[in-house]
């Protein structure tokens, strides 16, 4: 086709595509976080704030808030995608080695993960049953409960340790691909690894 002035016309620029809506696939993989310092965090991302790491420290463990604090559950499949089966980013006490994620992602794309795992949970108990919904509690409740070794089960079935397959039909949980990824801490390869920690089996349970 030609312009009137006798040239190629242009091309229409194609329209951007739409961003995907996150994917919830893998074991789900459920911590509690500060429900207040959460709603911080995604107020200032869409103010286009800058993230310390610092500001991040708080989503160790409930143990780093208030007994009083509002905790959260999340869902960290996503996360756990990013990492692959090797790395375990959550210890026996439930507790998220937010230094790792740092070091692999940068300040600004672990809190955007921090945001999406919340959602990612909010996405899948929706689908639950009402007696079978993981709740908020006081970080004091947290604590008691990971001391006594109970809490609110995460699996469908109601038992620990059932396979893979009982979780089929759950949405996926994926990182959001314009998470803005710190490449040169992944360029980092000539680094001496450090020492792994002891994998911890992926959780069905929170406690």
């Amino acid at each position: 086709k030609k312009s009137a002035n006798g040239g190629a016309a242009k091309a229409a620029a194609p329209e951007p595509e739409a961003k995907p809506d996150a994917d919830d696939e893998g074991d789900e993989n459920i911590i509690f976080a500060c429900k207040k310092s959460l709603e911080q965090l995604e107020a200032k991302l869409k103010k286009g704030g800058e993230i310390s790491a610092e500001e991040l420290d708080c989503f160790v463990s409930p143990r780093k808030v208030a007994d009083d604090a509002i905790v959260v559950p999340i869902d960290l499949r996503g996360l756990d995608k990013a990492f692959g089966e090797e790395e375990d980013i959550v210890n026996e006490d439930l507790a998220l080695d937010v230094a790792r994620v740092v070091r692999k992602l940068g300040a600004k794309a672990t809190a955007e993960a921090l945001i999406e795992a919340r959602r990612c949970f909010e996405r899948n108990s929706a689908k639950s049953p009402e007696d079978e919904k993981v709740e908020q509690m006081t970080a004091k409740e947290w604590k008691t409960m990971i001391e006594e070794g109970s809490g609110p089960d995460l699996s469908e079935g109601g038992e620990a340790g059932e396979s893979e397959s009982d979780l089929e039909g759950e949405e996926e949980c994926e990182l959001d691909g314009d998470f803005e990824w710190d490449e040169a801490n992944n360029e980092a390869a000539g680094e001496a690894p450090e020492a792994e920690e002891p994998k911890a089996k992926k959780r069905k349970k929170a406690a």
